[in-house]
């Protein structure tokens, strides 16, 4: 697992037959062009600032630098988030939270014994049944959903046998919301001063403020997949088994379906310059993440 930095295209035209290098310093174009007479001449060959797709065609390739390899015993990175000049990751599958900034990563969830202000205490590890320090055992605990509230401060959604919404104020940790009915937070949305986030299994998006939590919507189906806030209080979203986008009036709190998707699971939504985003997928993509969190 590697976190990667993509800049700007390299400044190098080619074409499958034809390379030409155009010098700013004369007037003349020198072109060149090389000959395959088969497939495996072309493949065997080295690219370098380009990308060769499946039917054989070079483009233009974006230069790649990887930042971070060492991510200890992380699996899979599920989100990104970039507040400011720092970058958060959350991971899989033991919850890890992970702050990239100024060319350095750090671990910020859970804290070592280092950086805690107390010792953990000793606790038995369900995995092998020792005893081990508390930050040694495997949480099993998912990071599926952050983003940044109104204040800038980082928001993070645990998922596993339990879920929680945690906010992060500086080296400070306080868990805002802790539903008793679901076990996954898929989504964050924030909107104004409220924070929206998508559930499951049963459906529900809630809304937190100020006030406390409350449930602005229980859907048919068994997931809330997505979030995107749109403008002036609304929300959208998408949801698995019939793949359905809904639409939200957060200050009314009247809803109807915008769209019907010929795939079954609606995983992401975008909104920008007054244009819904939506990506489907199938129901069996969204199944192995679930049954992930929960073996």
């Amino acid at each position: 697992m590697k976190l990667f930095n993509y800049n700007k295209l390299n400044c190098i035209w080619v074409s499958v037959f034809t390379v030409t290098i155009v010098s700013f310093h004369v007037f003349a174009i020198n072109s060149k062009i090389v000959k395959h007479s088969n497939a495996d001449e072309l493949s065997n060959g080295t690219t370098e600032n380009t990308i060769i797709d499946s039917r054989g065609t070079i483009r233009l390739g974006r230069a790649a630098t990887v930042l971070v390899e060492d991510f200890d015993n992380a699996w899979s990175i599920n989100d990104i988030v970039q507040i400011e000049n720092d970058i958060y990751l959350g991971t899989s599958p033991n919850g890890g939270i992970y702050k990239y900034s100024g060319g350095k990563l750090q671990k910020i969830y859970p804290l070592s014994d280092e950086q805690r202000a107390e010792p953990a205490e000793d606790v038995n590890d369900p995995n092998t049944g020792k005893i081990v320090k508390r930050s040694e055992t495997i949480e099993n605990e998912h990071i599926f959903a952050m983003a940044a509230d109104s204040k800038d401060r980082l928001l993070a959604a645990v998922s596993g046998k339990t879920c929680r919404l945690m906010r992060f104020d500086g080296e400070q940790m306080e868990t805002i919301f802790e539903p008793n009915d679901t076990i996954y937070i898929f989504d964050i949305a924030v909107v104004d001063k409220s924070i929206f986030v998508a559930t499951g299994p049963s459906g529900i998006v809630y809304r937190i403020d100020a006030d406390g939590a409350v449930k602005v919507y229980q859907t048919e189906e068994k997931n809330v997949l997505s979030l995107a806030a749109g403008e002036k209080g609304t929300l959208y979203a998408g949801t698995d088994t019939r793949g359905l986008v809904y639409k939200i009036d957060t200050n009314t709190g009247q809803l109807t379906v915008v769209y019907d998707s010929e795939q079954p699971e609606i995983t992401a939504l975008v909104y920008e310059q007054g244009k819904l985003y939506a990506a489907g997928t199938r129901a069996e993509i969204k199944e192995v993440e679930t049954n992930f969190a929960a073996s």
